[in-house]
């Protein structure tokens, strides 16, 4: 799964990429959506198991 500024509010469950690599772009100057919030999904994402990377 490969994603640029997703759309993550906090609390949204992130076990369905389990087993998969997740690759989230997101620049932290981002006014729409909070790089913050796509980051706490990356981390709620490994912790169900996916490899997850950011930049």
């Amino acid at each position: 799964m490969t994603a640029l500024a997703l759309w993550c509010p906090p609390g949204e469950s992130a076990s369905h990429p389990g087993g998969r690599t997740v690759i989230a772009l997101h620049d932290e100057s981002d006014r729409i959506t909070r790089a913050g919030d796509t980051w706490s999904y990356l981390t709620r994402a490994q912790a169900a198991g996916a490899r997850a990377q950011s930049g």
